[in-house]
Formats: structure tokens, sequence, C-alpha cells
């Protein structure tokens, strides 16, 4: 199955993809239950160290520090998000997004791709992992330079940039996403379309190919 997105990526047998990144990833990241949905836990912070978060070498207390300012910044707004928002149809304006993400990048050593790794395993439907590939992509579409995403007074608004773009991506592809969903469920990998579209998008322009072979 190939899927071409409306923001111009075309990924090339995305079952086949699909199915090798989770059975190499699953357990270290996606598989890994969320215990409390409006608490940032242990494991929430720590999670994403599968996901090459944090710079190499970052040592117990920082990763400690985060965990502390995080929960601090972002609880007290998780909380007013339901746990199913789903990105599609959930928060139009993205507001109460923004206002999550802006929160979480004004903790120290956290910039988009951080928080939204933390988040993601909060709000599976809502937050995507945008990384600094999908960063790249979608903001190179709306014609912004992506290294303004370091400049923590400006993260939270560009990410929302590439959050509608992706959003309407999400959309457009529904149901090839479903249909790989349904197949990934079965195979005891169940993760979202918004996971899978964000995987592919990836897969397919990360410099490295890991899931392009």
């Amino acid at each position: 199955m190939d899927i071409s997105t409306p923001s111009g990526c075309h990924v090339a047998r995305a079952d086949e993809r699909v199915r090798a990144f989770l059975a190499a990833e699953w357990p270290y990241y996606d598989g890994l239950a969320d215990t409390d949905p409006d608490r940032i836990t242990v494991v929430d912070v720590l999670a994403p160290v599968m996901l090459n978060a944090y710079s190499f070498g970052m040592g117990a207390d920082k990763l400690q520090r985060i965990h502390r300012q995080f929960a601090a910044a972002c609880e007290p707004l998780l909380a007013d998000i339901p746990a199913d928002a789903d990105l599609r149809s959930f928060d139009p304006e993205l507001s109460r997004v923004r206002a999550v993400l802006a929160a979480a990048v004004h903790v120290p050593n956290v910039l988009v791709p951080v928080a939204t790794k933390i988040l993601h395993r909060k709000r599976r439907r809502l937050i995507p992992v945008l990384d600094n590939v999908l960063l790249e992509f979608y903001l190179g579409v709306a014609g912004v330079k992506p290294y303004r995403t370091q400049d923590k007074l400006q993260a939270a608004d560009l990410a929302v940039v590439a959050l509608r773009l992706l959003r309407t991506d999400l959309i457009g592809c529904e149901e090839p996403l479903a249909s790989l969903a349904s197949s990934a469920a079965r195979a005891g990998h169940p993760v979202g379309p918004l996971r899978l579209l964000e995987v592919l998008i990836w897969s397919e322009l990360e410099p490295r190919g890991y899931y392009r072979g």
C-alpha cells in the first residue's frame, strides 16, 4: 500500500514499513502503558530516551529536574484536555494544544521534539511526535525556517503551524491509515492513525533510511 499526503509526501509500501517499524520499536515506546493520562510520570519522561529525545550523556539529575518541572507546568493544562481528544476534531484552533506546548517548552532542556515525545504518551490521538524531521518538513511546506523552533518564544506557535498541516494530512489519508491501524492491532501492536502517519512521514524523510529499504 502506498500513501500520498495532501502535504506532498509520498510513502511507498506503507504497510511494510509499519510492520517493520513496530516489530523493532514497539516495546520501547508505543508499547509502554500510560498509567495516568493526566499525570506526567517518570516513565513518560524516560520513554523518550528510546526515541533519542535527549542529548547523549544527560545525567539523572537533569532528567529528574525535567520530570518535576514538566509535570508542574503541564499537568494543570492536561486536566482540561479529554484523554480521547482527537486532532481531527478537537480544539479546531489548537489553542489548548498550543498552551500545553508553550508550557512544556519553557522547561529547561525541552523544545518541541522532547515536549511532544512526552505529551504524545498522554494524548495519543491529539499530539504527534514532532521531531526535527517532521518539523523541517511541515514548516518547509509552510515556508517557515525550522531553526526558529529553537526559540522558546516562537516554538509553540511554529509547532501549531506544523500541526495544522499534519491534521490536513491525517484527515486526507483517513481511510488507508485506519486500515493500517487495524492491521497493526491484529498483530498485537495497537497504534492510532496519528502515530502511524507521523512514523510513515518520518520513515520517508529521515536521512538514514532505516525503514525505507
